[in-house]
């Protein structure tokens, strides 16, 4: 008799944690706002690294993770489809009018590409959350016709939207360049995205 008792009360437990775990499973992804875009709130750049372990030993960073954060009339952040136009342009310093485009691409975007991502805050602003469209990393390998020595990149981004509308933004970076094409260690300053 006890063991009948044990195996029904072991069949309900098992019953329980099954459909626990199911509605965990399944619960649908909270639903982004998608009203129309009225503007790009901004268009940044983190570093990418290859090897996140590695960061402090890899000599730098091996790219970038652009990304972007559209919002609508009322302020609120929001998504959208469209192509994104990703330029990332060379320059001496920020006052320099020549430049030499080092890479330019389109992608195209779909709402569903947008996603939620918390931003780590720190003594002075707490954590926060952001709703961005964030691209494929810019590998700095795929940047062509940089010169050796200091250098300011500013990536721009233009997203178009289904109705015709181009909403702009850009970021901008301080870097020093080595013979491998890589951030050198010789930097005047550390890497800090604009």
């Amino acid at each position: 008799m006890f063991w009948k008792h044990l195996g029904i009360g072991c069949a309900i437990i098992v019953a329980i944690a099954t459909v626990g775990l199911a509605s965990a499973c399944c619960t649908p992804k909270p639903r982004l706002n998608d009203s129309p875009p009225d503007h790009m709130k901004f268009a940044r750049a983190d570093y990418y690294y290859k090897k996140e372990i590695f960061r402090c030993e890899s000599g730098g960073p091996d790219g970038l993770s652009p990304y972007i954060v559209l919002v609508d009339s009322s302020g609120k952040m929001t998504t959208s489809d469209g192509t994104a136009t990703i330029t990332i342009v060379g320059k001496e310093s920020p006052a320099e009018v020549d430049e030499v485009v080092l890479y330019s691409r389109v992608v195209e975007v779909k709402k569903s590409d947008f996603g939620k991502r918390t931003i780590q805050g720190d003594f002075i602003v707490d954590d926060y959350d952001l709703i961005i469209c964030e691209f494929a990393p810019v590998k700095y390998s795929s940047l062509t016709g940089i010169p050796e020595g200091p250098l300011y990149l500013e990536m721009r981004i233009e997203f178009t939207t289904p109705d015709g509308s181009v909403l702009s933004g850009k970021s901008q970076v301080w870097i020093c360049w080595s013979q491998s094409y890589r951030p050198s260690s010789a930097c005047p300053s550390p890497f800090s995205p604009r």
